[in-house]
């Protein structure tokens, strides 16, 4: 399966299902397998947060990842992030979908599925701006805000990174296949703006503190589930 375009989850992913998202995505890379199988032991005796567990999990199996052409907005592929799920023996069963798992096994796309994940729109374009480029960019500070659409926002430089820039990177590096580090370049030519230079380097591989920033254990899983959903 060969991608080109970014994808999108249809409906949105609200806060608390991307961190659902997150973690199941977790599993599915180490389990290296279409199915995962989550213990309910947490859940011992406890039949309305089992019920509640289950609402949720099928209210994200109906979400859709998208791929719409970047000139004309149609939805040109369109698949399920869950196949199917069952409790069995005490264990939530997930079954994921065959080209979520191809994603995952075979690596032939050009977008990392963890870009799903980001928290705002502005890490998503900003992704879209360093994927294009080779291995370089040096750009204005304005330029850059006018290819996120923030022309008329954020004009310190400060402001920008505090709340849109250094968030975002800290994102991309997290969650996708780009590193990006970033340095400021003041001119000594007066009234000439100052660039930032930005070096992308595509990780073909995933090292040990890559995994490490999603490792988590499902009893952890279960406490965001009771802080999220008030159980």
């Amino acid at each position: 399966m060969v991608i080109t375009n970014l994808p999108e989850v249809e409906p949105e992913l609200n806060k608390n299902e991307k961190i659902i998202f997150e973690y199941l995505l977790n599993e599915l890379e180490i389990s290296n397998s279409r199915s995962i199988k989550l213990s309910l032991n947490s859940f011992t005796n406890d039949l309305d947060m089992i019920q509640n567990l289950f609402e949720r999990i099928f209210e994200f199996s109906t979400k859709k990842i998208v791929v719409k052409d970047k000139e004309t907005g149609m939805r040109t592929l369109c698949f399920n992030i869950i196949d199917s799920y069952s409790i069995i023996d005490n264990n939530l069963l997930i079954v994921f979908s065959e080209p979520i798992y191809e994603l995952f096994t075979k690596r032939e796309t050009s977008f990392h599925i963890y870009s799903l994940l980001f928290q705002n729109k502005y890490t998503l374009r900003l992704f879209k701006v360093f994927n294009k480029s080779l291995s370089a960019l040096t750009i204005s500070l304005d330029e850059l805000k006018k290819n996120i659409d923030l022309d008329d926002s954020y004009s310190r430089l400060y402001d920008f990174e505090k709340k849109i820039l250094k968030n975002s990177i800290e994102e991309i590096n997290s969650y996708t296949n780009l590193n990006i580090k970033y340095q400021k370049k003041y001119s000594k030519v007066k009234d000439e703006p100052m660039k930032l230079i930005f070096t992308i380097v595509k990780k073909s591989e995933k090292g040990p503190e890559y995994h490490d920033n999603f490792k988590k254990s499902y009893n952890e899983l279960i406490e965001k589930f009771k802080t999220i959903y008030d159980f």
